[in-house]
């Protein structure tokens, strides 16, 4: 778990109206999290919980105790666990390598990432209570990794993304849009359209993707590093599983 930090050492620390944003601060809060993130992956989103994370009513992994948690509270309802009302995930370097890898080395082999020489950090389970999706909300969730990134010099940010099927024309815009190639990071650049992430084609027996081998050639050409897996059914993490779902890697520099 990550040390409870005073005020005046925060990495982040914002407010907006009645909308505050900082990282977690104790035990506590980090299941306030994970409390949100089962509402929304679990029951809103229909994720598949095991048996362990249905009993407690937390969406957590192995890796929740090595990341720093990015939490959003809405001060009308107090300062504390109950007031969480937004969540991002994120683990830096040092923390992977004290966990063992990054949640991401489970997906795709990302070894050109570990080979760039800056700060890198992978951001993932993100999400936001329903009352609160708001334009408001994002810009405060935003300025937070803003916030975090400025503090420890990160250059470079990377995580997967859990898309309901495997479909790519039917997944929407969001699937599709394109990020800049990271000057001077050769082999870690994402690829030109985000097509090329979702070119999955849909399960085959067994779970695996009936176009493995266009997928990774299509990885390998736009400079994406490979997936491990050949085809993704698993939802926000190793815990829960749902519907097919396409799994997406994404990388950018941030200057």
């Amino acid at each position: 778990m990550v040390a409870i930090r005073r005020k005046h050492e925060r990495p982040v620390d914002v407010r907006s109206g009645h909308l505050y944003i900082r990282l977690a601060e104790s035990e506590a809060e980090v299941r306030a999290a994970q409390r949100l993130r089962y509402r929304v992956f679990c029951e809103e989103m229909a994720a598949k919980p095991t048996p362990e994370v249905a009993a407690v009513g937390r969406e957590f992994d192995r890796y929740d105790d090595y990341c720093d948690h990015l939490l959003v509270f809405d001060l009308s309802c107090g300062s504390g666990p109950r007031a969480v009302i937004g969540t991002y995930r994120f683990m830096r370097r040092e923390a992977a390598r004290r966990c063992g890898q990054f949640y991401t080395a489970d997906e795709y082999d990302i070894s050109p990432l570990l080979a760039y020489p800056g700060e890198i950090m992978e951001l993932g389970r993100s999400c936001v209570d329903a009352d609160y999706r708001s334009g408001s909300t994002m810009q405060i969730l935003w300025r937070g990794i803003a916030e975090y990134v400025l503090h420890y010099d990160v250059q470079v940010m990377f995580g997967c993304a859990s898309l309901h099927g495997t479909d790519p024309d039917r997944t929407g815009r969001g699937a599709r849009l394109p990020l800049p190639p990271p000057p001077g990071a050769a082999g870690v650049a994402p690829p030109r359209t985000g097509r090329a992430l979702c070119r999955h084609g849909p399960p085959a027996a067994g779970g695996h993707s009936a176009r493995a081998g266009p997928r990774q050639a299509a990885a390998a050409h736009q400079g994406l590093p490979a997936p491990r897996r050949r085809a993704s059914a698993t939802a926000p993490s190793s815990t829960t599983s749902s519907t097919p779902r396409t799994s997406a890697s994404w990388c950018r520099l941030i200057w």
